[in-house]
């Protein structure tokens, strides 16, 4: 480092250089950056009208690395009035607590303008990305818990950075929705105008791949595809970016029978509208009570009444309804209770059994468990066994999908009995499935 003082006293002339060395680099924290800047190489070349910035480096907070940074700054009574400053860069962090996380790249990235404005340019690369914020877990009110945080970001603290004029072009190659109820992988581009403090967003990013799994509901969307679109002139991110997603699950009610449900979800992040329906026909509140309680609204009024008319029951009427509405009201307990369970101890029970279903399944008269295992992408093993207060139950049962219609199951039921009066029973079952629709 050098400098010169030439001329009067009270307003000299200046004339100076700082060379970096990655021996010895020097660590500097901007107040209003918060952040942790260590110069490792290139030169900086000042007087008192002019900065000049030759193939800067540095780390930033010892995560990202500013690989290249050159221009002019001109100076006016040390105020920068004409600012041309071009920049590369790796893995910059930035994060909003409990809501967003992003490492990014800057390519060509470009910062032109004076004390009465800046231009900012360039392109940005989302190395990864992940969007983290919880959202409330009833899902007929999904909406964003907003984090409490209230830490002021470099663009409030520097309105001249706040205030910049955007022309960026952002491209997302690795970005995750990963909360309490998604895990989504999604990518896409988007053309950022407007300022720092207010973007103007337009562009399309589309999901790849990705999940949905809401408490105390037991299906899993899976199959999921979609888009979530900013809109230019609209307020960010109030009014954009909406989001068009439909995912689907194969669901299987408690009875053994099976259900293609479906989920969509629209609107901007700020006003989601949730809907559910089933390829069968099912509406939204019908469906939900299939998931939630594991039996189609038909399934239960036939366990409440039966399929005998009422005339025709006679004197035992009473002591039937009374079976199964008992029976009933046991699998309700049992369904209720299980994902009671599921919500405590089922991630702890999959990772120590190495199943993908592990579920603890409580009622009135039983305690069982049930496990599903997939081997492959087309062979699944489940596997139940209940004690109630009549006796044992173990079923097995393997499924092969041939394709996403046509597949193959085979299973052996054996029921124990304690009373002797009983007689146990022993199945071997085998049968192909076939999922389609025909319309008369």
């Amino acid at each position: 480092m050098s400098v010169a003082f030439l001329g009067a006293v009270v307003a000299p002339d200046i004339d100076g250089n700082v060379d970096f060395d990655p021996r010895t680099p020097l660590s500097l924290t901007p107040r209003a950056a918060r952040r942790e800047l260590c110069f490792t190489g290139g030169t900086v070349r000042f007087t008192d009208q002019d900065i000049e910035l030759e193939d800067i480096q540095a780390t930033i907070d010892g995560e990202g690395t500013l690989t290249a940074m050159n221009g002019n700054i001109s100076l006016e009574e040390w105020q920068p009035v004409d600012v041309d400053v071009t920049l590369f860069a790796r893995d910059l962090q930035f994060r909003i607590p409990k809501e967003l996380e992003l490492s990014v790249h800057l390519n060509n990235f470009r910062v032109v303008g004076g004390i009465e404005g800046l231009d900012i340019g360039g392109q940005v690369e989302v190395a990864d990305g992940r969007y983290v914020l919880k959202f409330d877990p009833v899902l007929d009110a999904l909406r964003p818990n907003r984090s409490t945080d209230t830490e002021s970001s470099i663009f409030e603290n520097i309105p001249l950075l706040g205030n910049a004029k955007l022309e960026i072009g952002l491209v997302t190659r690795a970005f995750f929705v990963d909360n309490n109820i998604a895990k989504l992988e999604l990518n896409g581009e988007l053309d950022i105008r407007g300022t720092p403090l207010k973007p103007d967003i337009d562009g399309l990013i589309h999901v790849v791949q990705g999940s949905f799994k809401f408490q105390g509901i037991r299906a899993r969307f899976e199959r999921t595809t979609g888009s979530v679109r900013f809109s230019r002139g609209l307020e960010f991110p109030v009014q954009s970016p909406y989001l068009s997603i439909a995912s689907e699950s194969d669901y299987r009610g408690t009875d053994g029978q099976d259900h293609l449900v479906k989920l969509a979800i629209l609107g901007p992040i700020s006003k989601l509208d949730v809907d559910l329906s089933t390829a069968a026909g099912l509406n939204k509140i019908q469906t939900l009570q299939l998931i939630l309680s594991g039996r189609t609204p038909e399934a239960v009024r036939e366990a409440l009444l039966g399929d005998e008319a009422v005339s025709s029951r006679g004197a035992d009427f009473d002591n039937q309804s009374t079976v199964q509405s008992n029976n009933l009201i046991n699998q309700f307990t049992k369904d209720i209770a299980s994902d009671v369970f599921a919500l405590i101890i089922e991630d702890r029970l999959r990772a120590a059994t190495k199943l993908d279903v592990a579920r603890l399944q409580v009622g009135t008269a039983s305690i069982g468990f049930r496990g599903e295992k997939l081997l492959t992408q087309s062979l699944k093993f489940i596997g139940e066994i209940e004690r109630s207060l009549n006796g044992w139950n173990w079923n097995v049962q393997g499924q092969y999908r041939f394709t996403d219609k046509a597949g193959i199951e085979a299973g052996y039921l054996r029921k124990y009995f304690d009373d002797e009066a009983d007689e146990d029973d022993e199945q071997f079952r085998i049968r192909g499935t076939y999922r389609g629709y025909w319309i008369p």
